[in-house]
């Protein structure tokens, strides 16, 4: 869950609500062996700094507990063809969009950040996607899903996020994968995914 009860909130960022729409425009970045972390940090980002690039941030749902080791994200569906199991490492490997995004969770907060992570469209065009294809179904390890249809992928910059304004994901923030989804209602915004179905 997104846009439900929050579990934690350090500001409140009403004012965003009325900023103007943020532009298509965005920073591609390539591959970073930086990315490739056994756990939800490295040496190199401590608790203070994750904590300083996260603590405007806010947080929704219930934690939970992936293990990285065997984590995967699976990629099915009739409308493509072949099917993925992508590592964590897979992941950071693929070409990375890196952009400023607002999250809104109508009535309830809003938080500006810069997120990082893969183009959906790309990674459903490693699994071969067929034109055919109307919606896309996101599942989270916590049971929460959601769908975003064609016209969505084809309009909005939407991808699988690896970090927030820099660091790793925290697992308060998704970790390992999240959806960002721009100038889309944060209840889509799925945190901790485990799986993506494109029907």
């Amino acid at each position: 869950m997104i846009c439900g009860v929050v579990l934690s909130s350090n500001t409140f960022a009403a004012d965003m609500l009325d900023q103007p729409r943020s532009s298509r425009s965005f920073t591609v970045t390539s591959s970073d062996s930086t990315n490739t972390h056994d756990s939800s940090g490295s040496e190199e980002e401590s608790a203070e700094r994750v904590y300083e690039a996260t603590r405007f941030l806010h947080t929704t749902g219930t934690l939970m507990d992936v293990d990285i080791a065997t984590w995967r994200l699976k990629v099915k569906g009739k409308k493509i063809g072949r099917s993925l199991s992508l590592t964590y490492q897979d992941l950071s490997a693929m070409r990375m969009v890196k952009k400023e995004i607002v999250l809104v969770c109508p009535t309830v907060f809003t938080d500006r950040a810069e997120w990082e992570g893969v183009p959906l469209l790309d990674i459903l065009e490693r699994a071969r996607l067929k034109d055919e294809y109307t919606h896309v179904i996101v599942q989270s390890i916590d049971g929460f899903q959601t769908s975003f249809s064609k016209d969505e992928l084809d309009n909005h910059l939407i991808f699988v996020a690896l970090k927030v304004n820099r660091v790793t994901l925290p697992k308060e923030h998704g970790y390992p994968a999240r959806i960002v989804a721009e100038d889309i209602t944060g209840g889509k915004w799925v945190k901790w995914i485990k799986s993506i179905e494109v029907q």
